[in-house]
C-alpha cells in the first residue's frame, strides 16, 4: 500500500501516542502487519510498541512467531534475544543471540557492542567461550572486507591490553576506507603511548592530507607534535596554519607554539619572528615573558628583553615566574643589585610552591654579588627540590 513504509507507520503511531490514543496506534501496527505479512520490520515495530507499553505477553507472542516466520532475519532474532534476556531466560536468549550474530543482515555497527560485551563476559565465564568464538568467526566471514571489522578487532585488542597489535588493526580499518577523525586520533594517541613513531608519522601525514582543511584538525596535529617534542614539524605546521585561522586567539595560539618550537631548536630569528607575530595580535603577559626569557637566557638583545619583561610584569604584577625573568635579564645585563631585589620578591611569592630554577637563579645572583654563603644556601635548596 502506498505510504505504508515502516517509517510512515511509525510516524502515524507516534501521532496517536502524542494524543494518548494507544488504541488507534495499536490499530495502525496491526493493519501494517496484516497488509505486509512478509515483512519482518513490522513485527519488530509491533514488539517494541508492546514492550514499551508494558505488554510483555504480547511482545513475547509477536516475537516467538516472528522468529518462526523469518528464521533467517538477524534483526528479529536479536530483538527476541533481548526480550528473553530481560525475562531472565538466559539459555534461550543466548541461542537467538548467536543466530542474530552469525546470520547476514545486521550491520557491524549494531553487532559490534554486543560482540565486545560478550567477549568481556566470556573472559569471566569460560563456558561462554565456544559460543563467543563462533560468533566472532562468523563475523569475520561476513564482514572481513569492511573497515569497521578491523576497527572492532582493534577495540577488542585494546581490551586485551595489546596496544601495538591494536594499532595495526586500526591501520587496516583506515586502509579499507574507515578514515574518520576518531580513528585517526585514536591511532595517534596509541602510537604516542607505545612510541611507534614511524607509524605515527605516517598516520599524522594521512590525517593532515584528509582533514587538513579543518583548522581544529591542524590545532590537534600541531599540539600532537608539541607534546611529542617534534619541534621542526611543530614549528613548520604552526607557522603555516596560523594565517588560515579566522579567529585572533587561534592565530595567536599557533604563533606561540611556533615560537616555542623554534626556540627549542635554537632557531632564534624564527622564534623571535613567531612571538612577534603573536604580540602583534595581543601583547599579553605570557608571550611578553616568554620572548624576554628566550632572549635573556641567551644574552641576546638584552635591551629589548628588559622592555619586554618590564611590560610583562606591568600587565601581571606579583607573578613569581615573570619576576624571575626580570631578575635574570637584569643579571645578564650586570645589574646584580636590582636583580637581587626582583628575585627576593619572586622567592617570597612562590614560597608555597617552591621552584628549583628560581633558587638556582637566586644562587647565581648572590654569587655575582660576592655573597658566597647565601649562594650556597640557595643552590642547596635547589638540589633538595630536584631530589638530588
Amino acid at each position: 500500500r502506498l505510504g505504508s513504509s515502516p517509517e510512515t507507520v511509525q510516524q502515524k503511531m507516534e501521532i496517536h501516542l502524542r494524543n494518548n490514543d494507544i488504541k488507534s496506534a495499536t490499530e495502525v501496527i496491526k493493519n501494517a502487519i496484516k497488509d505486509n505479512p512478509n515483512r519482518a520490520e513490522y513485527r519488530g515495530l509491533a514488539a517494541q510498541f508492546y514492550d514499551v507499553n508494558g505488554k510483555k505477553k504480547k511482545t513475547g507472542k509477536i516475537l516467538s512467531q516472528a522468529v518462526l516466520d523469518f528464521p533467517n532475519n538477524a534483526a528479529i532474532a536479536m530483538e527476541y534475544a533481548r526480550f528473553l534476556q530481560s525475562g531472565d531466560n538466559v539459555k534461550e536468549s543466548m541461542y537467538f543471540l548467536e543466530r542474530a550474530l552469525t546470520m547476514p543482515g545486521m550491520s557491524l555497527k549494531d553487532k559490534g557492542p554486543v560482540l565486545l560485551s560478550l567477549w568481556e563476559t566470556a573472559q569471566r565465564d569460560t563456558s561462554m567461550l565456544p559460543m563467543v568464538n563462533r560468533s566472532w568467526a562468523a563475523t569475520k566471514e561476513l564482514h572481513q572486507e569492511e573497515g569497521t571489522y578491523y576497527l572492532l578487532l582493534g577495540e577488542r585488542l585494546l581490551l586485551e591490553n595489546k596496544i601495538q597489535e591494536s594499532v595495526l588493526m586500526y591501520l587496516q580499518a583506515v586502509e579499507r576506507g574507515y578514515n574518520d577523525i576518531e580513528v585517526y586520533t585514536q591511532i595517534a594517541e596509541l602510537c604516542k603511548q607505545t612510541k611507534q613513531d614511524s607509524i605515527a608519522r605516517d598516520v599524522i601525514n594521512r590525517f593532515k592530507t584528509d582533514f587538513g582543511h579543518r583548522i581544529e584538525i591542524l590545532e590537534y596535529i600541531v599540539f600532537w607534535y608539541y607534546e611529542k617534542q617534534w619541534w621542526q614539524d611543530c614549528a613548520e605546521l604552526a607557522m603555516e596554519s596560523a594565517p588560515k585561522a579566522l579567529e585572533d586567539d587561534v592565530q595567536k595560539w599557533f604563533y606561540n607554539l611556533a615560537g616555542t618550537a623554534f626556540f627549542s631548536q635554537d632557531l632564534v630569528d624564527m622564534g623571535v619572528k613567531a612571538y612577534t607575530y603573536s604580540l602583534d595580535i595581543e601583547r599579553d603577559a605570557a608571550t611578553l615573558n616568554n620572548l624576554a626569557w628566550e632572549l635573556g637566557k641567551r644574552s641576546l638583545d638584552l635591551e629589548r628583553a628588559l622592555k619586554l619583561t618590564q611590560e610583562s610584569n606591568s600587565k601581571k604584577g606579583l607573578e613569581a615566574t615573570y619576576l624571575d625573568t626580570w631578575a635574570w635579564v637584569l643579571f645578564k645585563m650586570g645589574d646584580y643589585t636590582e636583580a637581587q631585589k626582583k628575585m627576593a620578591l619572586a622567592l617570597q611569592l612562590q614560597r608555597s610552591k617552591p621552584d628549583a630554577t628560581l633558587y638556582r637563579h637566586a644562587g647565581a645572583i648572590e654569587k655575582a654579588l660576592g655573597n658566597e654563603d647565601k649562594a650556597l644556601e640557595y643552590n642547596q635548596k635547589a638540589k633538595e627540590l630536584e631530589g638530588k
